[in-house]
């Protein structure tokens, strides 16, 4: 998970999205980040400065999208809203360390939720150790994650957990 922005100076360009106005309420919203596992799991990010929410038709957006993907019973995909702090999240560079940033609300298959808080990072690490745990170690670099395993359950829907239970 090594990956920077390669063009610093694009993040400093804005998109004005002024002249794509539809008419009938639609609009256009951003992803801040999206990643997606073995086709299996698909997270869209959110970030958002101290406790500022997410207005509504981009928590619109983030929710139909998620529930798009979900269709399939093989999908796992998860919106969350992780916010920042300038003392704990800036990089020397001045650009957001988005690992460090705190998910404080995720939206799966039950409407939008506070989560415990954690770490973007660590809340990647629970995902992957529930919905694809053959590729957690490749991609985290991490053999065990007591965390993740910890917590795990968490995240896990309640008819997943009732399956898992009935199946050991």
């Amino acid at each position: 998970m090594g990956q920077t922005i390669k063009d610093k100076q694009e993040v400093k360009r804005g998109i004005d999205f002024t002249n794509l106005k539809l008419g009938g309420g639609i609009g256009l919203t951003d992803i801040d980040c999206y990643l997606e596992v073995s086709n299996k799991l698909f997270l869209f990010i959110e970030v958002k400065e101290g406790n500022r929410a997410m207005p509504t038709g981009q928590r619109i957006a983030y929710t139909r999208l998620v529930d798009a993907v979900n269709v399939s019973p093989d999908c796992h995909a998860y919106g969350i809203k992780a916010h920042w702090d300038r003392k704990n999240c800036l990089t020397p560079s001045y650009m957001i360390d988005l690992a460090k940033a705190t998910v404080d609300r995720e939206y799966h298959t039950k409407g939008w939720q506070e989560t415990v808080p954690m770490s973007v990072r660590d809340y990647i690490d629970i995902l992957l150790s529930v919905h694809v745990p053959e590729r957690r170690k490749a991609i985290t670099g991490n053999e065990n994650n007591l965390f993740a395993e910890l917590f795990a359950d968490l995240l896990l829907p309640e008819e997943e957990e009732g399956e898992q239970k009935a199946a050991s």
